[in-house]
């Protein structure tokens, strides 16, 4: 909450501001001033899997070169004679050639490029780094043989404040905050989760995490108020805990018991109302009516809100009550709605930031965090920041923003750095308003609805046998025994399964690999199925010419994790078929050397990939290694690196990755988020965050695969598909990507029992 400080006349003021403490940091705990007079400069690195890495440096000198400000990232570097031959683990080691990967005369030719950003595009620099002068605010670009992706200002401010808050972790794992630190703990996990970050991996020195510093807090936070349980169950979603179960708590129960249905009231005041409807929206609940039409009426006559009922209204509490309205569904053309968005356009001042409390002779001073506020909400009911009408002379909201960070990454209120505030900016400029979605109980929903459609042979409604495979690997990818699940007439997964797995297994090999993975998901003895041993039929499909297992990426794939699901070692040929049958364009398509690939067939080739990749697996090769040629590691890195690549190109502007159709598709999308779990790509990064430019909403919005999927989920828990909003066959397909599970999620260690010899 952000707060100019004044002093109010009303009891109801001073406990206002004594309750908003509790939720928030105020912004009294400011680190020491930086050095407002130094200059900075944005150096953005895209390696050779097209992972970004963004970084600010600072310099007192007027100018400096690019090169010694690639250098200030501190980055391992590798220079020869002002050219950079690598950086960090990508380009060309000490004592090859700078240009090592340059295939003379005329023949491909890799390098690192170095790029300036100007006027919103990357514009590659007609002169080297060496000899190129940078200023202040200067943004520069180096990608390993890859277009650098389309970044905004407002992203790589978000990142540098990022960095700077880091320091400010306390050994307790917690931020400091005015009425203890749990507010202020919550502010910086949901500007972690904003910029794509695990909130679970930031660490005190001392190894305690974020999450740590609560576990002995939450109770007591969650009893205070329901404004406080609400923000807590936001804060626990953006961490991708569920709600229901966290901490020893069930916090949707907590909100739920301070509902009034009487009056539709979530407790007294517009924050306890609005954060308790963000928090039960982050948990996949819907909201009542009433609760809707309760926030709705308590608006004032300007359009606003404050802090209690009959308050005068202010920014922060108008900004957190229409993001509750937007999660809960009310149309951003619903009249309140409209009313709002006015009362929001007439606070405004023409700094283009945002006042607290809006006065009508224009003496109250913008500040970051009611601007901030302001943003995030005008996203969220379908309002542009960028537009003219929030720019009221030469600047916007953004610039605003901007223009308050300090080249060390802090954010200032009242021209002091502030960890609240730069807590509290992060998200508006990456265009996230609240709530944030959690993983966990996105799942569990999902899970829900996947036991919920088994039919009482102990199969799964959908599309043949391969649905009922498909529910069998969802519910393990969840970490659940899909045994467990029982149906009306007492029937199991694999009592449906066993009498059809021998025909089932003789239609192809993708059959009977999909088949041989379920089984061992599913507990059963993949060399015993019904008197099938799934191995060998498996096996069988092997062309030792070729290594093929049959005709098309699904068979060579599915064919390979299903033997690794069972603990069995893969021909390099295999491997080398899977590599050889790559599509043009870098991604795999279903059949091989497709002229086009598609986000589903290169999602599952990188599972197989993966799974035949580790250490254990090369073990288990390398006795077939006597007189084979070995397969070059450079050969698989190229390929997925290819494949990456690939993914990223066809990533949607909303985020997400198509079907056949060309539309986002959330199977298809599971799938891919499967690919990238593999290799250990993050989903949330901004190497996967994707800018919309067309037009239809603001560029402020940063798109990440797995939100836009989540954001697809019905409020059964399914997910839409060719069946409807929650189709069974995509719900299924949905899951392993959503919890970030590759295939095989489930193997068997196969042991070798000594034979017991008796003595002569």
């Amino acid at each position: 909450m952000a707060f100019a400080f004044r002093l109010h006349a009303s009891l109801a003021g001073v406990l206002a501001l004594l309750i908003l403490g509790l939720l928030y940091a105020l912004p009294i705990h400011s680190a020491p001033a930086a050095d407002s007079t130094l200059n900075y400069a944005d150096i953005v690195i895209q390696d050779g899997s097209g992972r970004l890495a963004t970084h600010r440096v600072s310099f007192a000198e007027p100018t400096i070169s690019g090169l010694e400000a690639l250098r200030r990232t501190n980055v391992a570097l590798i220079e020869q004679n002002g050219a950079v031959c690598r950086i960090g683990a990508t380009g060309c080691a000490a004592g090859q050639p700078c240009f090592c990967e340059c295939a003379p005369p005329s023949g491909s030719c890799t390098y690192w490029n170095y790029a300036q950003f100007q006027n919103g595009v990357w514009a590659a620099s007609n002169t080297g780094a060496e000899v190129t002068m940078i200023s202040n605010g200067a943004i520069e670009g180096w990608s390993w043989g890859r277009a650098l992706p389309q970044l905004t200002p407002a992203a790589l401010g978000a990142q540098a404040g990022l960095a700077w808050l880091k320091p400010q972790q306390l050994n307790d794992g917690s931020f400091p905050g005015f009425g203890g630190n749990v507010g202020a703990t919550l502010d910086t996990i949901l500007a972690v989760r904003a910029a794509g970050d695990d909130p679970s991996l930031w660490r005190s020195s001392t190894g305690s995490s974020l999450l740590d510093s609560l576990s002995g807090q939450a109770a007591a936070y969650a009893a205070r108020n329901p404004a406080s349980v609400g923000k807590l169950a936001l804060g626990l979603a953006a961490a991708d805990r569920n709600p229901r179960d966290v901490l020893g708590l069930n916090l949707v129960i907590s909100m739920t018991a301070t509902y009034d249905p009487a009056t539709g009231a979530y407790g007294s005041s517009t924050w306890d109302q609005a954060f308790v409807m963000l928090g039960l929206r982050s948990a996949g609940e819907s909201i009542p009516a009433p609760a809707m039409s309760h926030l709705l009426a308590s608006a004032q006559s300007d359009g606003g809100w404050g802090f209690a009922a009959g308050g005068a209204s202010d920014v922060d509490s108008t900004a957190l009550a229409l993001q509750a309205l937007a999660a809960a569904g009310v149309p951003p053309t619903e009249p309140g709605i409209l009313a709002a968005i006015a009362f929001l356009d007439a606070a405004q001042n023409s700094d283009g930031g945002f006042p607290n409390t809006p006065d009508a002779g224009g003496n109250d001073t913008s500040n970051a965090n009611s601007t901030a506020f302001a943003i995030q909400s005008l996203l969220a009911v379908d309002q542009d920041p960028l537009l003219a009408r929030w720019q009221p002379s030469t600047t916007n909201p953004i610039s605003y923003l901007l223009a308050l960070q300090q080249p060390d990454g802090a954010f200032t209120f009242g021209g002091i750095p502030s960890q609240l505030a730069t807590q509290q900016v992060i998200p508006a400029l990456l265009g996230k308003p609240f709530p944030y979605p959690s993983t966990s109980a996105a799942a569990q929903q999902a899970l829900d609805f996947i036991i919920g459609q088994q039919q009482p042979d102990g199969s799964f409604a959908g599309f043949g046998i391969g649905a009922t495979l498909d529910a069998i690997l969802a519910i393990a990818a969840a970490g659940s025994d899909p045994q467990s699940v029982v149906s009306s007439d007492g029937q199991r997964p694999l009592d449906f399964l066993e009498p059809r797995a021998a025909s089932y297994a003789s239609g192809s090999a993708a059959a009977a690999g999909k088949l041989l993975t379920a089984v061992i998901a599913a507990g059963g003895d993949p060399r015993d199925t019904a008197g099938v041993n799934l191995v060998i039929s498996t096996t069988l499909r092997y062309t030792t010419a070729t290594g093929a297992y049959g005709s098309s990426t699904w068979d060579q794939a599915w064919a390979m994790i299903g033997l690794r699901a069972a603990g069995e070692s893969i021909p390099i040929s295999a491997t080398e078929r899977l590599l050889a049958i790559q599509a043009t364009g870098g991604g795999w398509g279903f059949s091989a050397n497709d002229a086009t690939a598609d986000p589903d067939s290169t999602g599952l080739a990188l599972m197989a990939l993966a799974a035949t990749g580790g250490p254990e697996q090369q073990a288990l090769l390398s006795a077939q290694q006597t007189n084979a040629c070995r397969l070059d590691a450079s050969t698989r890195r190229s390929a997925v690196q290819a494949a990456l690549a690939y993914l990223r190109e066809s990533q949607r502007a909303d985020g997400g990755f198509p079907s056949y159709d060309g539309t986002t598709s959330a199977s298809s999308t599971g799938l891919a988020l499967q690919g990238l779990a593999a290799y250990g790509e993050l989903p949330r990064s901004l190497n996967w965050s994707s800018v919309i430019t067309d037009g239809t909403q603001s560029q402020l919005r940063q798109q990440t695969p797995l939100d836009t999927l989540l954001a697809l989920q019905s409020p059964l828990g399914g997910f839409p598909g060719f069946g409807g909003p929650s189709d069974p066959d995509a719900t299924y397909q949905t899951l392993p990507g959503i919890v970030g599970q590759p295939f095989p999620s489930v193997q068997r260690t196969l042991i070798f029992l000594p034979l017991a010899i008796s003595p002569p």
